[in-house]
């Protein structure tokens, strides 16, 4: 990230990488790899949370896998029905010297609630996009501020732990849905992603899109068919929107949601009544059971 010409960088990217970014979401590490490259990808995670591009040109930045704006950005639903757009200098416009952003490009591909967000991020016209961390004032990685950063986390994380379980035992649901509340949070839910590691002759994709593997994030997050129970039950989830969230970190969000603005982090945190969660897991029981 900072010294990309050393030769051990140089190496990896020219036998692991190939003209792919480990930072994007959809990067898959192959199985054959070194147990060095498989624990670099597991950790990559880290870095690409707190990484943030700074907009030049736009034209190094991918829309929909680069991290460019820290609020994140939800697609409109219709976005299969337009012309694709990949880079984000697509979204601006270059008839002056100064490029600014394209408003009816940003109506045309974003949900509104994205718009101010985006429209205060700076571009800097006659610079190179930049990627920066975020932990350090200079915007450079360090070790030492991501340790930093992972100690504060592994704290917070004990403590919601506690409170995590506290809550789910404590549900007035049936005792099947706390037991497939248990699974899902120790990914021991036997779904087709995980039993095809196993049984290699089962399918993997989702039964109920056919369109990615079956795992706990694209069950309950991203599968069209749970978005769309969702909507019709009028469950409009904030988190949602931030496509970095894993399952787990999408659960607790869930569990413990602030008042204003959902995050994964923060003191100030209260508890969602445990009606209204029970209600999300009779809401995955019932999906995973159709």
């Amino acid at each position: 990230m900072n010294e990309p010409t050393t030769l051990w960088a140089q190496i990896y990217e020219h036998k692991y990488l190939k003209e792919k970014n480990i930072l994007h979401q959809n990067y898959k590490c192959p199985t054959t790899t070194s147990w060095v490259w498989k624990n670099i990808v597991r950790e990559a995670h880290n870095v690409r949370e707190n990484s943030l591009w700074k907009v030049g040109n736009g034209n190094n930045i991918k829309i929909w896998e680069d991290k460019w704006c820290k609020e994140g950005i939800t697609q409109v639903k219709n976005y299969k029905d337009l012309s694709p757009v990949t880079w984000l200098s697509k979204l601006m416009d270059c008839n002056d010297q100064d490029r600014i952003w394209d408003m009816q490009k940003l109506e045309t591909y974003f949900e509104d609630h994205c718009i101010p967000n985006i429209i205060t991020i700076e571009i800097k016209s006659g610079q190179e996009d930049q990627l920066t961390w975020t932990l350090d004032r200079k915007g450079c990685f360090t070790t030492k501020s991501l340790y930093n950063k992972l100690i504060r986390v592994r704290r917070t994380e004990d403590a919601q732990a506690q409170r995590m379980w506290k809550e789910i035992w404590s549900m007035n649901v049936m005792p099947r849905i706390k037991t497939f509340i248990w699974k899902c949070v120790l990914s021991i839910l036997p779904l087709n992603e995980r039993i095809g590691q196993i049984i290699h002759s089962i399918n993997k994709l989702c039964p109920n899109c056919g369109k990615q593997e079956e795992t706990l994030t694209h069950l309950f997050m991203y599968c069209d068919f749970t978005l769309a129970v969702y909507d019709r039950l009028g469950l409009h989830m904030l988190y949602l929107e931030n496509t970095d969230l894993d399952f787990h970190r999408w659960f607790l969000n869930c569990l413990y949601s602030p008042s204003h603005d959902i995050s994964y982090e923060g003191n100030n945190a209260e508890v969602i009544p445990c009606g209204e969660f029970g209600k999300l897991g009779v809401i995955g029981f019932s999906i995973r059971k159709l």
